[in-house]
């Protein structure tokens, strides 16, 4: 059963609460699965990986809980898990996807056929590391990065 509204290209929608660091549940009941990251599991093995959802859930939920938001829809709208998958902006156009990537509370996750921003997401994330922003804050700097320039080039 899909309702007409779930058709529309973009509709608005007010956030309840973030379920997790790329989750919003909506007043609706409905659940979307932010497009483009993938968040820190509370589930997760060890205790940093824990602490990293609890606090990207904390940042998605004080960017967006009580809000309206205005939903975009990609191309494909369920994941296999049969999840609803939207961009998400605020009534002041903020990116909340490409927000959580900036805070460093997520991961860039590219699936096609979902690509439309995913440019803006790279940088965003890229962002993130350069300046150790949330769970980018403890990981080292890569030693193994080389810049490989062609023998016949000057440096």
């Amino acid at each position: 059963m899909t309702s007409l509204a779930f058709c529309a290209d973009k509709q608005t929608a007010v956030v309840r609460e973030a379920a997790s660091g790329d989750t919003l549940v909506l007043d609706s009941g409905k659940t979307l699965k932010l497009i483009g990251i993938a968040a820190p599991s509370a589930a997760g093995k060890d205790s940093l990986t824990r602490q990293y959802a609890s606090a990207s859930q904390e940042f998605l939920n004080t960017l967006a809980a009580g809000k309206t938001i205005r939903i975009e829809w990609a191309p494909q709208i369920r994941d296999n898990r049969n999840n609803l998958l939207a961009y998400c902006f605020l009534e002041d156009g903020t990116f909340i996807n490409k927000s959580i990537l900036l805070a460093g509370n997520a991961k860039l996750k590219s699936v096609p056929p979902n690509t439309q921003y995913e440019a803006s997401f790279r940088k965003a994330s890229y962002d993130a590391q350069k300046k150790k922003r949330g769970l980018w804050e403890k990981e080292p700097d890569n030693p193994l990065h080389v810049r490989i320039v062609h023998r016949r080039t000057r440096v």
